[in-house]
Formats: structure tokens, sequence, C-alpha cells
């Protein structure tokens, strides 16, 4: 019967017992929902890519047909879909994957800057309506990457996770059309 009595637990230990289970229970949902923050704002960011890659896929379709600038044209296409695939595919951010994610894509807004300098001088192709409507969707998606860019540095800033900053918080790209 004595062993009984140890191996049993009394009231006020059962209470200390759920109250240590609750608090870890509520810890470890506060730390995987910090992951979740940053890990929703990069899949948002990845969305947002995502359709920057789609819109200079169809600018370079279209501008293809019409303009001299091939070359030029399939050079940003390469370089849109290197970076889309970098990021589509990571399978772990530290601060070595998200520094090359970085600097890909400084590198393809730097192609898209260069491409469309050698464009606005071809009025013929740039007063398009089809081609407009693709460059004001390309602005727009550029605005929302920016926004999109802010919220996951945000969430990365709110959890100290500096080292997965997606570009300096005081850079804010210009692409010029």
């Amino acid at each position: 019967m004595r062993n009984l009595k140890y191996t049993m637990l009394t009231i006020p230990q059962s209470k200390t017992f759920g109250l240590l289970f609750l608090f870890t229970f509520l810890f470890m949902q506060n730390v995987s929902g910090q992951d979740y923050d940053i890990d929703k704002n990069w899949h948002n960011l990845k969305t947002q890519f995502k359709l920057r890659n789609d819109i200079i896929k169809d600018l370079v379709t279209l501008l293809s047909k019409s303009s001299g600038e091939k070359k030029q044209l399939d050079e940003l296409q390469m370089v849109s879909v290197d970076f889309f695939n970098y990021v589509d595919t990571l399978k772990q951010r530290d601060s070595l994957t998200v520094s090359i994610a970085k600097v890909k894509n400084e590198i393809l807004e730097k192609a898209i800057e260069d491409a469309f300098l050698k464009l606005e001088d071809n009025k013929r192709v740039m007063n398009k309506t089809s081609v407009l409507d693709l460059i004001t969707q390309l602005e727009s998606s550029e605005n929302k990457i920016t926004v999109a860019k802010a919220k996951y540095n945000e969430a990365c800033n709110h959890e100290k996770r500096t080292d997965l900053l997606f570009g300096r918080p005081d850079k804010v790209p210009v692409v010029r059309f």
C-alpha cells in the first residue's frame, strides 16, 4: 500500500503538472506561430515573384514578335525564370540562400530596367495597348513585391531573424518604364 501512495499524484501535484503541461503547450504554439508568420509572408512574396515572372514571360512573348531587341528580351526571360526557379525550389531559408535570392532579384531588376530602357525609344511597340497593359501589370507587380518584402522583413524583424531579411529595409527598388 505504501508504494501506491508514492506513485499516485496528489491533487496539488496534478495541478502543478497540468500547469506545466499547459505552459509547455502554449510555449510550443507560440514558437510554431512565429515560424508560421515568416513562412506565410515568404509564401506571399513567392506568389508575387511568380506573378512577375508570368508577366515578364507574356511581355517577352509579345515584344519578341514586334521589336528588334530579341536577344535582350530572351536574356530578361532567362534571368526571370532562373530567379523564380531558385526561389520556388528553396527547401530551407537561411542567411546564405536568402542572400543568393536577394542577389538574383537585384540582377533581375537590373535586367528589367535595361530591357525597357532599350525599348522605350521604340514608340511603335511601346504604344500598343497590349504592351501598355502588361507594363502596367508589371509596375503593379513590382509595387506588390515591395509591399510583400516589407511584410516579410517585418515578420523576420519581429522574430529577431534578421539573417533572413530580403533586401535592405531602406532600399526601395526603382524600376523605370
